[in-house]
């Protein structure tokens, strides 16, 4: 049987959203397997929320962020992370936003942005045998 899947918007400030995921999953009976944030700060204080609401990272739940920043590396539990090249993804806005002001177009754009996974110990490997 597969996990929920939570898609939890916190309505909050960015800087305590952390709390108010942990939050929302400590008062479920059955956890994701993992929680991926948009930003690794989100990620180094749910991280910590979770760890004094006594849910275990990565045994019990692992936690992933969309960007590196040097402090995931000291989290209480070093964070990974996908790091995405801000200047490719930035490129491409500028690209797609040139076309649509000055050429008037409107066409859908298939754009990769590169990325590189750093693995740390906030992931848990999962069997799936």
């Amino acid at each position: 049987m597969s996990k929920p899947l939570f898609t939890i918007s916190s309505g909050v400030k960015f800087l305590v959203s952390w709390y108010k995921i942990a939050e929302t999953i400590s008062k479920h009976e059955e956890k994701p397997t993992a929680i991926v944030t948009a930003y690794a700060e989100i990620g180094i204080g749910l991280i910590h929320e979770l760890i004094n609401r006594g849910i275990s990272v990565p045994d019990d739940i692992s936690v992933i962020a969309r960007n590196n920043i040097p402090s995931c590396e000291y989290a209480q539990v070093p964070l990974t992370c996908f790091d995405l090249f801000d200047q490719e993804v930035a490129l491409a806005a500028t690209e797609l936003l040139y076309d649509k002001i000055f050429k008037n177009t409107n066409a859908v754009k298939h754009v990769v942005i590169n990325y590189q996974l750093i693995e740390r110990n906030s992931v848990k490997t999962i069997d799936t045998k």
